[in-house]
């Protein structure tokens, strides 16, 4: 539980490998939070007008999940380094290879 951070409560959780292997999936049934959609989609379209205490308290929350130390993770150093491997060849796997690994909220993407 992380405290600090404004977010959900988690009613039920679902973890699954996605079907090539890759990546474990987790899903959360989550309670709605106040206030409204930004988007109608997953997709963000236009720009958002915000206030300044918005960002202040997304970047807070940011910072404490990044400071969390955690033992789940969406992809280890070897596969995040064999998917470089794949796209762009060895010499950049070797040159790009993850050094740092840290506690983030939704999907890696690596």
């Amino acid at each position: 539980m992380l405290i600090g951070v404004s977010r959900q409560r988690v009613l039920a959780s679902a973890e699954w490998d996605d079907p090539d292997g890759e990546r474990r999936v987790r899903a959360d049934l989550v309670t709605l939070m106040p206030g409204r959609p930004c988007s109608p989609t997953d997709a963000l379209r236009v720009p958002l007008d915000l206030p300044d205490t918005w960002w202040t308290e997304l970047r807070r929350s940011v910072d404490t999940i990044g400071g969390t130390p955690t033992t789940r993770y969406a992809s280890s150093r070897a596969r995040a380094s064999k998917r470089v491997e794949t796209v762009f060849g060895r010499a950049a796997a070797e040159a790009f290879r993850p050094v740092e690994f840290e506690t983030t909220r939704g999907p890696a993407l690596v």
